[in-house]
């Protein structure tokens, strides 16, 4: 029983709580919802900053710049 292992501290348990909420926010917007998936990297953003980024020739994954064309993302519904 060594003090080496991680322990939860109390003042951290509010953020357990907000994390799964931060984790379905889109990270280019910080508004909307994730709800599209770029199938050449499978990084998860809104729609509508997918979309832009498609429609004003950004045509690059903000996460890891990997190019993606018209048939590169899609729709995800996340219940």
């Amino acid at each position: 029983m060594g003090g080496s292992g991680s322990r939860l501290v109390a003042s951290e348990a509010p953020l357990t709580a907000i994390l799964p909420q931060a984790r379905l926010t889109c990270p280019c917007c910080n508004a909307r919802k994730k709800d599209a998936v770029l199938t050449k990297c499978f990084h998860v953003f809104c729609f509508e900053c997918v979309k832009s980024r498609y429609d004003t020739r950004q045509r690059k994954c903000p996460k890891c710049n990997a190019a993606f064309g018209a048939h590169d993302f899609h729709r995800v519904y996340i219940s």
